[in-house]
């Protein structure tokens, strides 16, 4: 059995940095339509 990743603080290797790349920027993506959605959203009700 491995060993607990988290309990030990180690990052599990099992993904590759291309999935994270492409989690990262919708992270980004999402963030930015959020605030532009809410902006907007202000905006219109100002």
């Amino acid at each position: 059995m491995p060993a607990d990743n988290k309990k030990n603080g180690v990052i599990s290797p099992g993904r590759s940095d291309a999935f994270w790349r492409r989690v990262y920027l919708a992270v980004v993506g999402v963030t930015f339509v959020v605030i532009t959605g809410l902006w907007a959203f202000s905006r219109f009700f100002s």
